[in-house]
């Protein structure tokens, strides 16, 4: 070990140095590793705390921006819901659908007559 070198969290010797902030670290200031950090590289513990902040940071801007997204839907389904249960948009659905039925009607005789016409000239 050289006698220069102190961590710079707790001031005890060591020879290892953080890989983000390049300042010395000791083995007890090391972030050490497991099934949650798998971090395998020597990272100070300050240095870890300030990833952990910035990704929880990030990880609330993200609900943040959904949850404006989801009120923003939210406003725009009540507004339509709105829209789709006034009395003249109910009265128009239902004069289209009466319109659709006495076409599909008349679609269906003129099939039938042609039909009909067909078969008869096959008889013939």
């Amino acid at each position: 070990m050289s006698d220069s070198l102190k961590c710079h969290m707790c001031g005890s010797l060591t020879d290892y140095y953080c890989q983000d902030c390049d300042e010395p670290v000791c083995e007890e200031c090391c972030v050490t590793y497991n099934q949650f950090t798998q971090i395998d590289y020597t990272l100070c513990q300050s240095c870890y705390d300030g990833d952990v902040a910035k990704r929880q940071l990030e990880e609330y801007k993200e609900e943040e921006r959904e949850a404006a997204e989801r009120a923003k839907k939210d406003a725009r389904n009540k507004t339509a819901r709105e829209r789709h249960w006034r009395p003249e948009n109910i009265e128009k659905r239902r004069k289209i659908r009466e319109k659709r039925k006495i076409q599909q009607q008349e679609d269906n005789k003129r099939i039938l007559a042609e039909v009909f016409k067909t078969v008869n000239e096959m008889l013939r």
